[in-house]
């Protein structure tokens, strides 16, 4: 349930954030709406990351070379066809002049679109989990915790200091500690913790009146401060993420829904590689006919949900093909 939960968090906020740039163009309570939508999804890349330590962290790798082999494998593939598809995607669709020198720029970035990152830092992050995996069965918990979160702390320290300009080689380092973390934080199941949903509110809040606070005082969005507390490792998107990934991991779901759920959970994937472009054909459609539809208040509900219906809709279709399985 909560990678079904971290995928649509993330349409999310890629829909609410053209609104975001949109500030002093667009009527401040519609801002402020796409704001705290913006706020409230800020967790799902660190959880998605946090689920893929869960997967990989928590018992001992028995044969290191094969398991990275494979994995580097499995995801080298993906990089190299969705890089393909989003490379043609911005000539085609966005008209850009690419050379190759810029496209091999952009793959040292790890940016052939701008989510695509996530493919580079987990595939990295999965050479290191061989590494990690037995010292997080030996170390005691609490001192795997407490390095975990200084990890974690030190990330966002550097960002804060230094700023943020990793390449596909180091994209993976900030995001070590909330790998580690996946596997050590719900060391069993038990009763929701419900005080974790007053600090999941809490902190989305505090996020959002920040942000508010900041791109204000800075004039707009363009200034080094402005969209700071964006930033997943920003102190309060650390907060919400830890505690949304609690509160799940310490859910119990019903019988009925989990085969729904487990279904909808193998899309996760080819939705998230998929969905900035139908996002961005519907924005298309929008403008070409029906501009009313650009609505702040209308665009980011409508073209949320159907953003996820249909990406959701074509990955499901593709998985049944076997050609296309691979890249899904």
């Amino acid at each position: 349930m909560l990678r079904v939960c971290c995928c649509l968090a993330v349409i999310l906020l890629h829909t609410s954030a053209r609104t975001i740039y949109l500030y002093g163009d667009c009527d401040p309570i519609s801002w402020n709406f796409a704001n705290l939508a913006n706020s409230a999804t800020r967790w799902s890349v660190p959880v998605f990351v946090m689920l893929s330590g869960a997967l990989l962290n928590r018992r001992l790798i028995d044969n290191p070379w094969q398991f990275i082999a494979a994995r580097l494998k499995r995801f080298a593939l993906l990089i190299l066809i969705w890089s393909a598809i989003y490379f043609a995607w911005r000539a085609a669709f966005h008209h850009e002049p690419l050379s190759a020198p810029a496209i091999a720029r952009d793959l040292f970035h790890g940016q052939p679109y701008y989510h695509l990152y996530f493919l580079f830092s987990i595939s990295d992050l999965s050479i290191v989990a061989p590494v990690l995996s037995p010292a997080i069965q030996r170390l005691p918990r609490r001192l795997s915790v407490a390095l975990s979160m200084t990890a974690t702390a030190i990330a966002g320290i550097t960002i804060a200091a230094q700023g943020y300009d990793p390449n596909f080689l180091t994209y993976f380092v900030h995001y070590i500690g909330y790998f580690a973390l996946g596997a050590l934080l719900p060391a069993r199941s038990g009763r929701p913790r419900w005080h974790l949903v007053v600090v999941i509110i809490a902190a989305i809040s505090l996020t959002a009146i920040l942000t508010a606070f900041t791109v204000s005082y800075s004039g707009g969005t363009q200034g080094r401060w402005s969209l700071y507390f964006y930033n997943y490792f920003s102190p309060t998107v650390v907060v919400a993420a830890i505690a949304v990934f609690i509160l799940f991991a310490r859910l119990n779901v019903p019988l009925w829904s989990r085969t729904f759920l487990q279904t909808t959970a193998s899309l996760t994937l080819g939705v998230y590689l998929i969905h900035p472009i139908i996002l961005e054909l519907l924005r298309w459609f929008w403008t070409r006919y029906l501009p009313s539809a650009l609505n702040p208040a209308i665009d980011v509900p409508l073209t949320f949900a159907l953003t996820a219906l249909l990406s959701g809709t074509i990955v499901f279709f593709a998985r049944r093909v076997p050609a296309l399985r691979a890249a899904i």
